[in-house]
């Protein structure tokens, strides 16, 4: 399978590189595997170059067989992403249990003339008051597992959509909701639980399969309502929604707070929280859970976080 490898591969690893083999050309599979395994090797900076480094074939393989695998190739990295899940999902979920996928969109700073698709994003590691980087914006999507040799859990990034402006992929929401879309028909009668942040709630909801229930951060001026009345018998459209609810302010005062244990980022504390059914029509026709938390130091509620139940 590697008549140009350098580096001893080992059985177990091209086992694994095999799963993808239905995904490329022969020439274009070798081009892969190698690749692969000059990330894997890598110490330094995982350049195309840096690759073909790592796999020691710097000296072997010209430079631009491995950068046309990138740009003319015939594969599609849609492909690639679902059968790199269905590979981490198998491996590292245990079966039945719903698969935990993690969304989010990350700045790839580059500059150029040639550079496609690049532009000004929003940048929350940009140091400054200016929270503003320039480069190319991905959309990241990731399966969460847990390794046996460390005690918290691992992202596994295994699907990615760039943020083109001026076309319909300027919409973080909208990649991202094609992207669970996928992974989901890919898994039938397996449940997918998606966590995003703020930025990740609107209408596209409103598509997602059945199997998806999708967790975000509710925004502050969120238009909340009861569920819709059960119907009365009479002539006439039944209501799609209850009646509007208080402000989120007043709805944080007056929710009966539970002591609740949870683990954050490693460590064990008890914060207060409640929850309860309502509507956040603009979003998603379907009853969400809203839950409100805060923590004791912080003497105040917090805005609260939704989860969809699809």
């Amino acid at each position: 399978m590697f008549p140009d490898a350098a580096l001893p591969v080992p059985a177990s690893l091209m086992r694994l590189l095999a799963v993808f083999a239905p995904l490329f050309t022969a020439p274009s599979l070798r081009t892969f595997s190698m690749l692969a395994c000059g990330f894997l090797a890598r110490s330094g900076k995982r350049t195309v170059c840096g690759m073909l480094t790592g796999a020691g074939l710097s000296r072997i393989w010209p430079h631009d067989r491995a950068h046309y695998f990138f740009s003319r190739a015939r594969w599609n990295p849609d492909d690639l992403g679902i059968a790199a899940a269905g590979l981490v999902i198998a491996l590292l979920v245990p079966g039945g249990e719903p698969v935990e996928v993690l969304i989010d969109d990350t700045l790839f700073r580059r500059r150029g003339k040639r550079v496609w698709a690049a532009s000004w994003f929003h940048d929350g590691s940009a140091q400054g008051p200016a929270k503003t980087g320039y480069g190319n914006n991905w959309v990241v999507l990731a399966v969460r597992v847990r390794l046996p040799m460390i005690s918290r859990p691992v992202a596994v990034p295994v699907m990615a959509k760039l943020v083109i402006k001026g076309t319909a992929s300027a919409s973080r929401l909208w990649l991202a909701r094609r992207m669970v879309t996928r992974l989901a028909r890919e898994l039938p009668g397996r449940r997918v639980h998606v966590t995003a942040d703020s930025a990740d709630a609107g209408e596209e909801l409103k598509q997602l399969p059945g199997s998806v229930t999708w967790t975000t951060r509710l925004r502050a001026n969120a238009a909340l309502h009861g569920l819709p009345p059960e119907r009365t018998g009479k002539r006439g459209r039944p209501r799609k929604k209850g009646d509007r609810l208080p402000a989120l302010a007043k709805i944080a005062a007056a929710a009966l707070f539970s002591q609740v244990t949870v683990t954050r980022y490693g460590k064990t504390e008890t914060i207060a929280a409640c929850a309860f059914t309502c509507l956040w029509y603009s979003v998603t026709h379907l009853p969400v859970v809203l839950r409100h938390r805060h923590r004791a130091r912080h003497g105040g509620p917090h805005p609260g976080q939704i989860e969809t139940r699809l």
